[in-house]
């Protein structure tokens, strides 16, 4: 089952999450950094720094993260949202959205330095 590891302590991040519960066609963990999932971080080949450093949607495939990870969260939300998912992965959208994305992931309220 894919879930989502954020950084529980920015208030926006928590506030997107809270957005994709509500929205979600069936429940998914999300699961803040910290927590077990995102400890066990040696089965997915990630390191603490990139953990805090980024949003990861972790399935199948294996992990992604930042703008593609927001993507993937967004292409399993209730309609209208897997359409942004899709727009925002893919050129020329994803030019502006991955550096748009690198900056807010930088200057998020509360962001935890590794």
């Amino acid at each position: 089952m894919a879930q989502l590891v954020y950084d529980a302590g920015c208030s926006w991040c928590v506030g997107a999450v809270d957005f994709a519960r509500r929205h979600a066609i069936e429940p998914r963990p999300f699961e803040p950094v910290g927590s077990s999932l995102a400890l066990s971080e040696g089965s997915f080949d990630l390191i603490a720094e990139q953990y805090a450093a980024s949003v990861w949607w972790i399935d199948d495939d294996g992990p992604r993260g930042g703008i593609d990870a927001v993507a993937a969260v967004l292409g399993t939300l209730r309609a209208p949202w897997p359409w942004l998912g899709v727009v925002i992965a893919r050129r020329p959208v994803r030019w502006i959205a991955e550096p748009a994305y690198r900056v807010v992931a930088r200057c998020r309220p509360g962001r935890r330095r590794p």
